[in-house]
């Protein structure tokens, strides 16, 4: 239960394009859910994000630019 409150906490913040602070709570849930493949996808959006803001219009939607 903790895991889903922090996990949206987290996902709350992506959307809110605090990237950083989005991080470290992706970051926080992977040390007791190692195995999470999502939010491993997280926290590199994240990354990607920090380093290649989005537009201010931003909806949340990831556009794949490669398969």
């Amino acid at each position: 239960e903790n895991e889903l409150k922090n996990f949206d906490e987290a996902l709350n913040a992506y959307l809110s394009q605090q990237w950083d602070q989005s991080k470290v709570l992706f970051e926080e849930i992977s040390v007791t859910c190692p195995e999470d493949g999502i939010v491993q996808l997280y926290i590199d959006r994240c990354e990607y994000f920090q380093q290649n803001p989005p537009t201010t219009d931003w909806d949340g939607v990831w556009v794949m630019k490669t398969k």
